[in-house]
């Protein structure tokens, strides 16, 4: 749960930060970034919407059964038996 809260806020950023450079290169608002600026914000905001939306998809999750499940040790379940002594 706070992991896809976290991932739609850093989505939410970097989809703000893609905005800002596209008002930037259509000339809306009055901004003028210089191209370094300009470049991390488009770098920037794609790498945070792709981070953002890993982090806030739900995916199943994955049931073990108990047939699949790990030994929890290294021992075997039954100590062999002796054999002719």
């Amino acid at each position: 749960m706070l992991t896809t809260l976290m991932g739609a806020g850093v989505f939410s950023i970097g989809f703000f930060m893609l905005i800002l450079g596209l008002m930037d290169l259509l000339g809306l608002g009055g901004l003028s970034f210089g191209l370094g600026e300009r470049i991390l914000l488009y770098v920037g905001g794609l790498f945070l919407c792709v981070l953002g939306y890993i982090m806030a998809r739900r995916l199943p999750r994955s049931r073990v059964s108990e047939a699949e499940s790990f030994p929890q040790s290294d021992l075997p379940a039954e100590p062999p038996a002796d054999e002719g002594t």
